[in-house]
C-alpha cells in the first residue's frame, strides 16, 4: 500500500510538472510575443481558414504586393501581374526596374523606381502609359482618374510634372531656389486640384508645408502663387501621405504626428486637426470614411468627416504596429501578428504569419483576407468565432 501511495504521489508530481510546463509555454506566448499557431485567434478559436485559392510567385525575385478594389497587384523587377479576388491572373506587363515601388489610388497603380528614369501608370486593363524622365525620379503619385504626378531631381533642385490620363501635361514646376523641396503630391479625382507636400529646411530644423494649385490655372506652378498661406510651415513635421476624397471636395494630409483636413472650397485653412499623441509608425486611409494610425502597439481610428476619434484598440502589448491596411475596416500587424477590426471597432479576428514575413489585406470584404509573402498569395476566410 505504501508503495502504491508512493507511486501515486510520483504521478501527481509528474502531472503537476507537465501542467507547469504548459503554463510556462502559454506565458511565453503572451509575454515574449512568440507567434501562436497560424490561423488561430487569441482564444484558440479558428478565425481564418484556407479557401484553396492561391497564386504562386517567383521565389527568386522579391515580390511587392498591394491590394486594390479590383484585386491584387504583384510587382517584381521584371514586371507586374494583376489578380482578381479569386487570385486568377487577369493582366500582366513586363518592364525592367531594379527596385520597383508602387502607389495606388482606386484601381490605378503607379509603378516607379527611386532614382530611376521610367514610371508606369497601370490599370486593371493593363499599362495605361509609360512616363520617361530625363532626371532621376524621387516620387510618383497617381489619381483615381488615371492622372499622374512625377517629382524628379534636377541638379541642385527639383522638378514636378503632372499629366492627365492621356499623358497631356497639366502642370509643371521647378524648385531650385530657397529651402523648399517637394516630397509628394496628390491629384484630385475630379481633375481640378494638385496638392504638393514640401519639406522646408530652416537651419537645423525640418518643417512641413502644403501647397495647392488649380490644374486649369495654367501650366506653370510656383509655390508663391499657390494657396498655402494659412497652412504655413508646421515645425518638426513631415507630411507622409496626402489624398483627396473620392469627390475631390476635401484633402486629407497625414504627418508623423497628426492628421488634418482641408476643404477645397476654402483651401487656405485647415477644417480640423487631430493629434495622435505620439509618433505614428503606420498609417492607412479607409476610403472616404476614416483613417487608422498606429502609435506603439495601439491603433486609433479617426472620422474623416469630423476629425474625432471613433475608437482605439490594442494590437500588441510589446510590439510596435508596423503594418496597417484599411478597406471597410482595419488590419493591423505587429511582427507577423495581425488583428482585424470592423469600422465600429469590433475585433473580427487575429492571425499569425509563420516566420512573421507577410502582409495581410481585406479582400473584397472583411470576411475574406489575402495573405502575401515572398512565394505566394492565399485567400483566407473568416470562420465562426466564439463570442
Amino acid at each position: 500500500m505504501a508503495e502504491r501511495r508512493g507511486a501515486n504521489r510520483a504521478w501527481v508530481i509528474v502531472i503537476l510538472m507537465m501542467l507547469a510546463a504548459v503554463f510556462a509555454v502559454m506565458f511565453a506566448l503572451d509575454v515574449f510575443g512568440v507567434p501562436r499557431p497560424s490561423g488561430r485567434d487569441a482564444s484558440g478559436e479558428a478565425a481564418l481558414t484556407e479557401t484553396g485559392l492561391s497564386a504562386r510567385f517567383d521565389s527568386s525575385a522579391n515580390t511587392l504586393a498591394a491590394a486594390s478594389p479590383s484585386g491584387l497587384y504583384a510587382v517584381t523587377k521584371d514586371g507586374v501581374r494583376l489578380f482578381d479576388h479569386s487570385l486568377t491572373e487577369t493582366r500582366a506587363a513586363a518592364f525592367n526596374l531594379t527596385d520597383p515601388e508602387i502607389t495606388i489610388r482606386g484601381d490605378v497603380a503607379g509603378i516607379w523606381e527611386y532614382e530611376g528614369r521610367a514610371a508606369f501608370v497601370f490599370t486593371p486593363d493593363g499599362i495605361l502609359r509609360r512616363i520617361d524622365c530625363s532626371d532621376p525620379i524621387i516620387n510618383m503619385s497617381v489619381g483615381a482618374n488615371g492622372s499622374a504626378a512625377v517629382i524628379t531631381r534636377a541638379g541642385a533642385g527639383y522638378r514636378l510634372s503632372a499629366t492627365d490620363k492621356a499623358g497631356n501635361e497639366l502642370k509643371r514646376g521647378v524648385f531650385d531656389k530657397g529651402n523648399k523641396y517637394p516630397t509628394g503630391a496628390a491629384l484630385s479625382p475630379d481633375g481640378k486640384w494638385l496638392a504638393v507636400a514640401f519639406l522646408d529646411i530652416v537651419g537645423a530644423r525640418m518643417n512641413a508645408s502644403l501647397a495647392f494649385t488649380r490644374l486649369d490655372s495654367g501650366a506653370s506652378f510656383e509655390y508663391a502663387d499657390s494657396v498655402a498661406a494659412s497652412l504655413g510651415s508646421n515645425p518638426d513635421e513631415i507630411i507622409a501621405d496626402t489624398r483627396f476624397s473620392p469627390d475631390g471636395g476635401a484633402l486629407y494630409a497625414a504627418t508623423d504626428k497628426r492628421l488634418f483636413r482641408v476643404d477645397m472650397d476654402a483651401p487656405s485653412a485647415e477644417k480640423w486637426s487631430y493629434s495622435f499623441g505620439g509618433e505614428v509608425s503606420a498609417f492607412a486611409f479607409d476610403g472616404d470614411y476614416g483613417a487608422a494610425a498606429a502609435v506603439g502597439g495601439k491603433v486609433a481610428y479617426i472620422s474623416l468627416e469630423t476629425g474625432g476619434e471613433l475608437w482605439n484598440a490594442e494590437v500588441s502589448e510589446r510590439k510596435a504596429v508596423t503594418f496597417l491596411s484599411a478597406d471597410g475596416g482595419v488590419v493591423a500587424g505587429a511582427d507577423g501578428m495581425f488583428a482585424a477590426f470592423a469600422r465600429d471597432g469590433a475585433e473580427l479576428w487575429r492571425w499569425s504569419a509563420a516566420g512573421g514575413n507577410a502582409a495581410l489585406y481585406f479582400f473584397g470584404n472583411t470576411a475574406r483576407a489575402v495573405v502575401v509573402d515572398k512565394e505566394e498569395a492565399r485567400v483566407l476566410e473568416a470562420g465562426n468565432k466564439k463570442e
